[in-house]
């Protein structure tokens, strides 16, 4: 089930990025959240999973730095959103990026 709460454009592939990332799954079970909704395995489709897992990383933590501010909560935003954005960044620097940049706009 996709519920595109976040997904703002409503595409699937930031559903499923999101669902990824927000469970710290391997990139083996990224690819078996994708071929299950899609039926098939579609590279380009496994890459704008994981862009868009990034991106979803980045988000949080900009949604954590505001709530580090203003919520009630007794929890620590804080370091919860710096976590993400270690992540973040770690893929954006990582090997994979401009490989995965390319291979999203692929057509399998």
């Amino acid at each position: 089930m996709i519920d595109y709460e976040y997904g703002g454009n409503n595409d699937p592939c930031f559903e499923l990025g999101n669902i990824w990332q927000e469970s710290e799954l391997s990139l083996g079970h990224l690819e078996v959240l994708v071929d299950g909704y899609y039926g098939q395995h579609l590279r380009h489709k496994v890459a704008r999973a994981r862009l868009l897992g990034l991106m979803a990383r980045y988000g949080w933590t900009l949604w954590a730095s505001i709530q580090a501010e203003v919520s009630p909560i007794e929890f620590d935003f804080w370091s919860w959103g710096m976590a993400k954005y270690e992540r973040a960044l770690a893929e954006f620097d990582g090997p994979d990026f401009d490989r995965l940049l390319t291979e999203a706009r692929r057509p399998d």
